[in-house]
């Protein structure tokens, strides 16, 4: 298994990808896509899932784009789920008031702390209150 991190837009925020063999996931695209799918494309990846830690602006800019791109689901926590539809709620309306993001639905929803499998790939999904909704272990 390998990660890679890769910081992107004016915040330079984590997005990570991690793979097993080619298959890979996406935790939190905030921003460049292009950026984003060029590094897969490098790597000959191909991408299963996009995991959203939680839907601060800054982790979801390029989500739609890369999801699109890709054909893959989206999946976040219960607790946020809205705030991909909402401008107020995940903050793109106070940093770009000409711009604001709305996001499409997330695929999967989550609601438990659980295990989550996505192809070859097993996570224990945590909700941690305060800090950010969902945080995912890799098994």
């Amino acid at each position: 298994m390998k990660w890679t991190q890769i910081p992107l837009g004016p915040l330079q925020t984590n997005c990570y990808v991690v793979s097993n063999g080619q298959d890979c996931i996406i935790f939190d695209p905030g921003e460049e896509p292009q950026k984003i799918i060029q590094y897969i494309q490098t790597k000959n990846l191909k991408p299963l899932a996009i995991l959203l830690t939680h839907a601060h602006f800054d982790h979801i800019g390029a989500l739609d784009a890369i999801r699109e791109h890709y054909g893959i689901p989206a999946y976040i926590h219960e607790k946020e789920a809205k705030w991909l539809l909402d401008p107020a709620l995940n903050g793109s309306q106070n940093w770009f008031p000409e711009n604001p993001m709305r996001m499409k639905p997330a695929d999967h929803i989550l609601a438990n702390e659980q295990e989550l499998t996505i192809g070859g790939f097993t996570f224990e999904v945590f909700e941690t209150p305060d800090i950010h909704q969902g945080v995912f272990r890799i098994m």
